[in-house]
């Protein structure tokens, strides 16, 4: 009886690695850390993962250590975009396709500074009365 149930086992290890019964992995996980120029790592980043045909997204902020995971992501390629204040927006194409791990840097760029200047008029109004004037006589 023993024999029997070693034979099964062996059968049913035979069947699960047969084509009929693919083994593929179909999600994958992407991790990164969120630097700024001087290479110290930002915290609080908010880094998004898309993909614009499949409509799948996801966000996350970085963590203290200016890490950031995605779990579960499936097989497909994707943008990568990492924003922070203060910092231009980062942006990368990562290529899921296995369950092996991704580890994806991106580095942020200080942003443009633009000055918007507004200027608003104030103060009294200047009179002018045309009867107050004095005649300069030239003495040339």
């Amino acid at each position: 009886m023993q024999g029997k149930h070693f034979r099964n086992l062996i059968l049913l290890a035979l069947l699960a690695s047969c084509p009929m019964f693919p083994q593929s992995i179909s999600s994958g996980t992407v991790t990164g850390a969120v630097s700024d120029p001087s290479g110290a790592l930002v915290s609080d980043a908010i880094v998004h993962l898309r993909n614009s045909v499949t409509g799948y997204e996801q966000s996350a902020k970085t963590d203290n250590a200016g890490v950031f995971r995605f779990n579960n992501v499936p097989q497909n390629p994707y943008q990568l975009t990492a924003t922070a204040p203060g910092f231009a927006v980062a942006s990368r194409e990562v290529g899921v396709r296995g369950s092996l791990p991704i580890s994806v840097n991106m580095a942020l760029k200080v942003a443009a500074g633009v000055t918007t200047v507004d200027v608003q008029a104030s103060g009294a109004a200047l009179e002018s009365d045309a009867s107050a004037h004095q005649d300069v006589e030239d003495v040339a």
